[in-house]
């Protein structure tokens, strides 16, 4: 769950739509490939921002726990592509440009 100050500041938060993709797809299995190659499958997400973070940082697997999966931890602005084929970021979020998440 989103934590309290990014509530009282949604303005700071740049991942929003990340998140809720991740929310949605709660329960299902989703490959995620990070900046520096590294697939992980989650199941689940936990996330919370720390002072004026502009992206959060979560953990997999691990609300509830998930037997088999492992538990991994990541920013949100190292995603690059959430699959296969469901969601990519059309334009880096590490270059700043707003998170354009398509099919």
């Amino acid at each position: 769950m989103a934590d309290a100050e990014a509530l009282r500041h949604p303005e700071r938060v740049r991942d929003e739509a990340l998140i809720k993709l991740f929310r949605d797809r709660d329960g299902v299995d989703s490959e995620v490939t990070l900046a520096n190659g590294i697939r992980i499958i989650v199941r689940n997400i936990a996330w919370g921002y720390d002072d004026a973070d502009e992206w959060a940082h979560v953990t997999t697997n691990i609300s509830p726990e998930v037997a088999g999966y492992s538990v991994d931890t990541f920013s949100t602005k190292d995603v690059v592509l959430v699959g296969p084929g469901f969601w990519h970021c059309a334009v880096h979020p590490t270059l700043g440009a707003d998170l354009g998440w398509q099919r």
